[in-house]
């Protein structure tokens, strides 16, 4: 069976018919190649203005809209309320560039990456990378299509979900859309997951977490064939239900699936828990060999760390203070190596660094040290640095 939301929104084209509006596939070349690379750009700039427009005018709303809604012309029951939920459409949309810009106001990360030519999707893709303290690494895919004038965003992969935005959006959509709008339409033997679906999105809507999970374990075991969407659904829920729950999702998609970057993201955490480290270094590798970006350095570092091999993340971390010098963490995570290496000068140095790339004030700074890194504020070499 192909994917879940594939037969629940793309087939029978009588039900879901969209095409691709006159857009279409690009052809690797250098002038495309600089195009591709702009519009990245372009993207990345208007999202650090606090610009949700560049966005909204490449992504085309109404033309997406087509992705993400149920659609069937003799009923008019569902047409009507396709109708009036373009509105919340509209808002969910737009919260997408806005949920990123706000991210940046807070600090977040949010950059373009790198773009690549797909030889089997035959189109290029944008990649960002979003880095969150609180929330961690993501990558986003962004496919992009053209009409032979203009470049659009024809639809966006999330790696730590594996979902698209207009499958996000279409669960959404589930979830507002009257069962018996659906049920009208769900004659045929597989349009009943399309309602063992909006079972699960309205179960989890309502924070009946169990009762959710329930759900898509039902439909996860009710498919002919392994679906990676729902799988990843089932695992997504799995961490809020039980560490047995998540091991048993995760080891699920790793034997049922192709590893790919996607994949390898979600399987990080799972490998550090089982402290398979060869498996979360072929992990981040994977990844860093598919995006091209030198930011997965910090995850080695935080690697080598956990490995206990101090030397090895040393050297991951002065890369990242080399090469992102305004971001902080590494630069506390090698303080905390020079705390054990008792390397009182080097860590000196490096609180020099910290201040002159950011926002730190000298006097909370030393009382950050004094609270975390006993051995080096007990120092000379700290106390002399203190004074200057």
């Amino acid at each position: 069976m192909k994917q879940l939301l594939f037969i629940c929104f793309y087939n029978f084209g009588l039900l879901f018919s969209f095409g691709q509006d006159g857009y279409s596939k690009i052809e690797n070349t250098k002038e495309n190649d600089l195009k591709v690379k702009n519009l990245g750009t372009h993207l990345s700039n208007s999202y650090s203005k606090g610009d949700n427009q560049v966005f909204l005018n490449n992504i085309l709303p109404n033309r997406f809209f087509k992705k993400v809604i149920l659609q069937d012309l003799e009923n008019k029951k569902l047409t009507k309320f396709n109708k009036k939920y373009k509105a919340a459409y509209s808002t969910k949309i737009t919260s997408f560039p806005n949920e990123l810009i706000n991210s940046l106001k807070n600090g977040d990360f949010y950059n373009f990456v790198s773009y690549n030519f797909d030889p089997v999707d035959k189109t290029y893709h944008l990649i960002f990378r979003y880095y969150s303290e609180k929330y961690g690494l993501d990558y986003h895919d962004y496919r992009v299509l053209s009409n032979g004038k203009n470049l659009i965003i024809d639809d966006i992969f999330v790696y730590s979900s594996s979902q698209k935005l207009s499958e996000t959006l279409k669960l959404y959509y589930l979830s507002e859309a009257p069962k018996n709008y659906i049920s009208s339409i769900t004659a045929n033997e597989e349009y009943k997951y399309i309602l063992m679906l909006k079972n699960f999105v309205d179960a989890k809507n309502n924070n009946e977490l169990k009762k959710a999970y329930k759900h898509i374990s039902l439909l996860n075991k009710a498919l002919n064939n392994k679906d990676r969407f729902t799988a990843m659904l089932k695992l997504e829920l799995s961490r809020s239900i039980s560490d047995e729950a998540y091991f048993e999702s995760m080891e699920d998609i790793l034997s049922s699936f192709t590893i790919d970057p996607s994949t390898n993201l979600s399987a990080i955490r799972y490998h550090y828990l089982n402290k398979d480290y060869e498996a979360v270094f072929k992990s981040i590798n994977s990844i860093q060999n598919h995006t091209n970006d030198t930011f997965l350095d910090f995850e080695k570092g935080n690697l080598s760390f956990a490995a206990k091999n101090y030397e090895s993340a040393a050297v991951f971390y002065k890369n990242m203070i080399e090469n992102y010098p305004h971001f902080h963490l590494p630069k506390f995570s090698l303080l905390v190596i020079y705390e054990q290496d008792q390397a009182f000068k080097k860590a000196t140095h490096l609180l020099d660094i910290i201040l002159n790339t950011s926002s730190y004030k000298k006097n909370t700074l030393t009382q950050k040290v004094k609270e975390q890194l006993p051995m080096i504020s007990a120092s000379t070499e700290f106390k002399n640095w203190c004074k200057k």
